[in-house]
Formats: structure tokens, sequence, C-alpha cells
């Protein structure tokens, strides 16, 4: 099941973190992104959604143990917004996935129930069959 909340949380992260706030809060936000990119990366490869090709280099762009320094604000604004985009794709993609399936259930169990009356008619008319023989 999907988990709505960290993708919105994700989004709203990298989107405050276009404020300008003391370098620790951007080292908390590095910690929070990776980890909900990475979570995200593997929903949507779970999923088979080829959209995982996205979040995964973000993840480790936003990585706190080699991190990655640009020295330009302007950059990060960017790059923080096109994360923002990003994750908001995946969850849109990953809940069309969800509904694709479901339809896909709900049209299985349909045509098992068609199959399932099938079957029963037809046991019900041999023996008629049978006797019309005679």
């Amino acid at each position: 099941m999907i988990n709505q909340k960290i993708y919105f949380v994700g989004a709203l992260i990298s989107l405050i973190a276009i404020l300008p706030f003391p370098t620790g809060f951007y080292f908390f936000t590095r910690i929070a992104l990776c980890l909900i990119l990475l979570f995200i990366t593997y929903e949507l490869y779970q999923s088979n959604i080829k959209f995982w090709i996205l979040p995964a280099p973000l993840a480790l762009l936003y990585n706190p143990i080699i991190p990655i320094y640009f020295h330009s604000k302007s950059l990060w604004i960017f790059i923080n917004i096109g994360t923002a985009i990003i994750i908001m794709i995946s969850l849109f993609l990953k809940k069309d996935e969800i509904k694709r399936l479901k339809a896909l259930d709900e049209y299985y169990k349909y045509k098992n129930e068609q199959n399932e009356i099938e079957e029963e008619v037809l046991i019900e008319q041999k023996p008629i069959a049978a006797n019309s023989n005679n």
C-alpha cells in the first residue's frame, strides 16, 4: 500500500529547503530527502515503474555520507524544485499503478465469476441433453 504522507513530506521538505536556513537544517534535509528518495525509488522499482531512474540519482545527490556541494544557492533552488516535482510525479505514477492493478483484479474476479456461472449452466444442461437422446 502506498503511503502518500511520505511523498508529500518529501516534496514539502524539498520546497522548504529553498528558504534561507542555518547549515544544520540543510544537513537534516539531506538525510530526510535521501531516505525518502530511496524509499520512493524502491517502491517504484518494485512496482516495475521505470520512473525510478529519476529519484535514484537524486538520492545520491542528497546523501549525507558523501555530500555533494554546489556552493550555489540558486542551483540548489532549481534542484529542490525539480526534486519536489519528481516526488509528486512519482506519487501520481504509483497511484495510477495501484488503480490499474485494482481494475485488473476486479476484471479477473468478474471473469472468474462468469466462468463459474457458465460451468454451472453447462453442468445443468448435460443431463438434459443426455435424456433427449433416448
